[in-house]
């Protein structure tokens, strides 16, 4: 009898065990065949991931709508505390944050295998984004020496160590968009101009940083936004073309965080990434926002030629 107890009280334990193991195991088998998959698994196992995190991060815009990628993608977003410091979200947005790394990595790879299929027009669009994310590294570099320089010279505090912070963070950022392009567009086919860029680009952020915070955010809002219609563009071509699925989804990561920049430019202007953009816009802040939206769409035209 006692024997049959204990054999009864086993077999329980021994089902738990087998079905741990199985788990196990088929997790593992799932992530050895993930970079074999389709990119379109990538695509769901992005959204997956997303669904999970804070949906008053980031806007849906047109293009997280049209790209099917959550717009709570969060990237170690910004907060305040009450005495002014910055801090960073923590686990969970640094884990989406590896998760979108490991995605882009993946994407680059497969877009890279297509290059041969991209058609023309496509390849003139690379030449500008690849011009475009190397200003938007230089934007923040130039911010940087402008804000850090506006903190030497006493206007110091927590507005000034935000601006470094939000600078240091987006960097990062734009920086891993410039790595993909460098491996998307060949030199032959890159523009000439990069020194003009660099120059403009680093004023286009040192000035306004110089100038104060809202300066230098009302300055990225208008920069990101231009930036969010030109990748919106070509998402949608490539959407109806249907031939490069992962170029595509890699295009709505790279969206996804400009317009994630731009929402966070907007709190640190209003308090909240649904404020109306247009509220205590004076005429100067409006002229302002118009002559960085033309410039960058007079620099997208030289890069197509030049």
């Amino acid at each position: 009898l006692s024997y049959r107890l204990k054999l009864a009280a086993q077999r329980p334990l021994d089902r738990m065990r087998s079905g741990v193991s199985g788990s196990l195991v088929q997790a593992t088998r799932t992530m050895m065949g993930m970079r074999k998959m389709a990119p379109g698994f990538v695509g769901g196992v992005h959204r997956q991931f997303s669904s999970h995190s804070n949906r008053s991060f980031l806007r849906m815009t047109s293009c997280t709508r049209q790209g099917g990628l959550s717009g709570s993608m969060s990237r170690a977003v910004m907060r305040a505390r009450p005495d002014g410091a910055i801090r960073f979200q923590s686990s969970s947005a640094h884990a989406h944050e590896h998760v979108a790394r490991g995605e882009i990595e993946i994407l680059t790879a497969a877009a890279k295998e297509t290059l041969h299929l991209f058609p023309t027009w496509l390849q003139i669009e690379l030449r500008t984004d690849h011009a475009g994310e190397f200003g938007a590294v230089e934007i923040y570099k130039g911010a940087l020496i402008g804000a850090r320089l506006r903190d030497r010279v006493g206007f110091s505090g927590a507005p000034t160590d935000r601006m470094i912070a939000f600078c240091e963070h987006h960097m990062h950022t734009e920086q891993v968009h410039y790595e993909v392009m460098l491996e998307l567009v060949p030199p032959s086919n890159r523009t000439k101009l990069q020194g003009v860029w660099m120059l403009a680009a680093r004023g286009l952020g040192f000035a306004p940083a110089l100038l104060g915070p809202r300066a230098l955010y009302w300055t990225i809002m208008a920069v990101e936004t231009f930036v969010e219609e030109h990748y919106q563009d070509q998402i949608i071509r490539l959407r109806r073309e249907n031939e490069l699925p992962a170029l595509t989804q890699l295009f709505e990561i790279l969206c996804a965080d400009e317009v994630e920049h731009r929402n966070e430019a907007v709190r640190e202007l209003f308090g909240s990434a649904d404020a109306p953009e247009t509220i205590n816009a004076g005429l100067v802040i409006q002229m302002w926002c118009r002559l960085v939206d033309f410039g960058s769409r007079a620099a997208v035209a030289a890069s197509k030629i030049i």
